[in-house]
């Protein structure tokens, strides 16, 4: 079992090391979407796939023998220290499990605390809270979070924004991430899929809206905001300190030419 999280974890490096260095600064966002998602999950299942090929290249006379062996040489006190080793590392892995299923439980909680707070309107058929005493938005599913304290020019430009994320069930994306999370806790590379994950749903959004928008004022538009966020990671927020030069950078940055898919 441990061979298997230290494979899945080189291969989810090795997909990662290629989307860095090749495809992250470049604007096929739909397409790194799906090499994301895909790359996450396929690396739980290239360790098993690759098992039987394994089996096939090893004599059969050796299949026949290698247990006999084993078996002479094995003593009571090694399979017994055997055991307890595999019950201490299952151990600690339940616990971590246990706990990042604590967390998640308790961001629903939080989302369905907001929502009784909250005043329940509609934006194009969508579900939308209005936060008291707050400039906090983002989107969860199909509804959409956005605070009293923005400006109803704002407002307006952010409801698009967020429907884009509703649109593009961006939501599943990161309840994926956080369901790979759970699984594999103390593992890395969990935590950069989802975070470049994140990243892309914003520029995703961020060029949609600008088609219907000059795109000058929606960027001076993130500029000039004062705000603050929620700690939920599974919600796609508007607002984000780390993410608001990328995206700006994003907005500036031409088309990348369609040939480099190939590359």
């Amino acid at each position: 079992m441990i061979q298997y999280f230290v494979e899945v974890l080189v291969f989810q490096a090795i997909f990662l090391v290629g989307y860095e260095v090749w495809l992250k600064r470049e604007s096929f966002f739909q397409s790194n979407r799906f090499y994301l998602l895909f790359t996450s999950m396929i690396s739980f299942l290239l360790p098993i796939i690759s098992l039987p090929s394994l089996a096939m290249v090893i004599p059969q006379d050796i299949i026949v023998q290698l247990p006999a062996v084993l078996i002479q040489e094995t003593t009571p006190q090694v399979e017994s220290i055997s055991t307890s080793s595999w019950s201490f590392v299952g151990l600690i892995w339940g616990l971590g499990a246990m706990g990042f299923s604590v967390l998640l439980l308790r961001k629903f909680f939080m989302l369905k605390r907001l929502r009784q707070q909250a005043t329940l309107e509609s934006y194009n058929g969508l579900s939308v809270y209005r936060l008291p005493s707050t400039k906090a938005a983002f989107s969860f599913l199909n509804h959409m979070y956005i605070g009293d304290d923005i400006s109803e020019k704002d407002r307006a430009s952010i409801l698009e924004h967020e429907a884009v994320h509703i649109e593009q069930k961006h939501s599943f994306d990161l309840l994926i991430m956080e369901f790979l999370q759970l699984i594999m806790w103390f593992n890395p590379c969990i935590y950069r899929f989802k975070s470049n994950l994140a990243s892309l749903h914003e520029f995703i959004a961020d060029a949609q809206v600008i088609k219907s928008q000059p795109k000058v004022d929606y960027y001076e538009g993130l500029l000039a905001q004062t705000f603050q966020t929620h700690n939920i990671s599974f919600t796609n927020t508007f607002f984000n300190h780390s993410l608001i030069k990328k995206r700006i950078t994003m907005l500036h940055k031409s088309k990348s030419n369609a040939i480099l898919k190939l590359y």
